[in-house]
C-alpha cells in the first residue's frame, strides 16, 4: 500500500474511555511533563503516551508508530483533555520524546488545523524548531531559506487537489537537532543528500 500524502483532516476527539482502556496497560514512573506523569505503553510499532495527574485522571494522550526499525517516530494521534487544554501538553510530549526518549519525530500523513500550529507555532515557542521533509528529494527546508520554506508550507497545506505537489512534504524534528548539512536545501548545492534519514511514505515500514 503507497501512503504518500499529508492530508487537512478536521480535529478529531480520541475518546477518553478508550484511553482509560489503554491506561491500565500502562508503565508509569517514566518521569513527568510539567508535574503530570508519563505512562508508557509499546506494542508492535505502536507507542503511546499518556498524562495523568496524581488522582490518575487523564490529562493528554499521544500516539505513535514506530518506523523504520526505531529510528523514527510517526505522530498519530494527539490529543489534551478538559481543564488541561491550552497547557500546550502536546507539544511537550513531543518535545520530551525528541529530548528525553531520543526520537526522532515525523508528522503524520493525516493534519488538522490544530496540527499545523503545533508544528508552525506551539514546538517553535518551546523551543523546538521543526523542518520541512521533501519526500520525494530527501531533502530538509529550514526556515532560514525562507522562499523555499514558504513553498513547501503553502503546498503542505493547500486546498488545491490538482497540485502536484501537494503531497509532497511533512515535518521532522531530529533527536539531536542534527541535520546532516548536505540534505539541507541549498540552491546550487553540488552533494546528493543522504537517503533513508526519514520515512518517504512510498510504502508501508
Amino acid at each position: 500500500m503507497k501512503i504518500d500524502e499529508i492530508l487537512r483532516i478536521s480535529t478529531q476527539e480520541f475518546p477518553i474511555h478508550k484511553v482509560r482502556q489503554l491506561l491500565q496497560m500502562t508503565k508509569d514512573g517514566y518521569d513527568d511533563i510539567d508535574e503530570l506523569t508519563v505512562n508508557y505503553l509499546e506494542s508492535g510499532n505502536e507507542r503511546i503516551i499518556i498524562l495523568t495527574d496524581r488522582n490518575k485522571n487523564i490529562a493528554a494522550f499521544a500516539g505513535f508508530i514506530s518506523r523504520m526499525n526505531g529510528k523514527v517516530w510517526q505522530a498519530k494521534n494527539l490529543q489534551t483533555y478538559n481543564q488541561y487544554k491550552g497547557k500546550q501538553l502536546g507539544a511537550k510530549i513531543f518535545k520530551y520524546v525528541k529530548d528525553t526518549m531520543k526520537k526522532n519525530l515525523q508528522s503524520d500523513v493525516e493534519q488538522s488545523p490544530s496540527a499545523k500550529i503545533l508544528w508552525t507555532k506551539t514546538l517553535p515557542s518551546l523551543g523546538s524548531h521543526p523542518k520541512i521533509f521533501d519526500t520525494e528529494t530527501d531533502r530538509i527546508i529550514d526556515q532560514s531559506n525562507e522562499k523555499m520554506y514558504n513553498i513547501a508550507l503553502s503546498k503542505m497545506y493547500t486546498s488545491d487537489d490538482n497540485d502536484p505537489d501537494k503531497f509532497k512534504y511533512t515535518w521532522i524534528l531530529e533527536k539531536t537537532d542534527h541535520y546532516p548539512y548536505q540534505n539541507l536545501l541549498i540552491e546550487g548545492g553540488l552533494l546528493m543528500p543522504y537517503t533513508g534519514l526519514w520515512y518517504t511514505f512510498k510504502e508501508e515500514a
